[in-house]
């Protein structure tokens, strides 16, 4: 699996977005951490420094703290990188096929009208890399120089 390749963010040069996407079931409790860290500890302007292109870096020893709780949000992700990981590999292996409309659903954001919605944008991916069936992996298991589309 490439960590530069983003599900839900973008790709870009240097950054690994689909590390980033994993981060994302867990950024409310993140979220909570970093505001619950704000109300108890007081930070100096010496745990900061601004590089020349304007970015703000953190320093020790507010950067050993943090590292400190590394350990909890690994068990927080492992479930989810877990789930992700054999999800993608039953794929590779024919056995996940999703239906059309858990597809439209994903990609209008649920709903009957939104559902309508997907199905009819799937329908013209659908249609330009699966001849026009159903959008799903079996249309592009050995079509060459096909990859199933994300629509």
């Amino acid at each position: 699996m490439d960590p530069g390749l983003g599900l839900v963010h973008a790709d870009m040069r240097g950054r690994s977005s689909f590390a980033l996407d994993l981060l994302e079931p867990t950024r409310p409790k993140v979220d909570t951490y970093v505001l619950d860290l704000l109300e108890r500890r007081a930070f100096r302007k010496a745990e900061f420094v601004e590089t020349e292109d304007g970015h703000c870096r953190l320093r020790p020893p507010l950067t050993h703290e943090l590292a400190e709780s590394l350990p909890l949000w690994a068990k927080e992700l492992a479930p989810i990188a877990e789930r992700i990981v054999h999800t993608f590999g039953d794929a590779l292996a024919g056995k996940y096929l999703p239906s059309t409309l858990s597809l439209a659903s994903l990609v209008s954001g649920g709903g009957r009208a939104g559902a309508a919605a997907g199905r009819r944008r799937c329908a013209g991916v659908s249609a330009r890399f699966g001849g026009g069936a159903p959008l799903s992996r079996r249309n592009f298991v050995g079509a060459e120089g096909l990859e199933p589309p994300t629509c």
